[in-house]
């Protein structure tokens, strides 16, 4: 009985043997699967987490203001978290507001006392994706590892054909994974009833 891939290396590896390659004992150990997977791997898996707003990969994180002067047009600068890959929104007491993101800071306006969270896109545990995620950066490593490893480049777009569907399929599983919004609630229909 096989289990599921709980780690990069046996996500790395699961796609070596579809690709009829040897596996990996780690991303160092003198291979040329090694040396591929080493220089690709993070960008691909970066990549595949990017092209949705994977509920699993989201993280509400309250941000900490830093002391300093803000560029035009903006009033503060707020620290991002290591682990932010993208900004997807920030609101001030629930209510969303406009913002920038400039490296590893966010900029806004904002008073010094405003709590200001921002919902951010970041890299779970391997271990804590969803199988079909797991799947999506497979078959794209795939893509990546077929005409890399055996010049077989026909089987690579395959393969990227094969991951763009799962990709579509699981953000799709994905959005349908939350309660349905209720319409009533929209704050513009609070604004519009007075």
């Amino acid at each position: 009985m096989s289990t599921a891939p709980a780690s990069d290396l046996d996500l790395c590896n699961a796609a070596l043997t579809r690709c009829a390659a040897q596996t990996i004992t780690s991303f160092d150990d003198g291979t040329t699967e090694s040396l591929i997977l080493a220089q690709n791997y993070g960008q691909v898996v970066a990549d595949c987490l990017s092209e949705s707003r994977w509920k699993f990969a989201r993280s509400q994180r309250v941000l900490n203001r830093l002391s300093g002067e803000a560029p035009p047009p903006w009033s503060a600068v707020y620290q991002l978290p290591v682990d932010a890959l993208e900004v997807e929104g920030v609101t001030v007491s629930g209510a969303p507001i406009e913002h920038e993101r400039l490296a590893d800071k966010l900029l806004c306006d904002a008073t010094p006392d405003a709590e200001v969270v921002a919902t951010i896109l970041y890299r779970p545990a391997t271990s804590a994706w969803p199988a079909q995620f797991r799947e999506f950066v497979i078959l794209r490593l795939c893509a990546v590892l077929f005409p890399a490893l055996a010049d077989k480049f026909q089987e690579g777009a395959a393969a990227a054909q094969a991951a763009a569907l799962k990709g579509r399929r699981a953000a799709l599983r994905s959005a349908q994974g939350g309660t349905p919004t209720n319409p009533f609630t929209y704050p513009i229909k609070g604004a519009r009833r007075g």
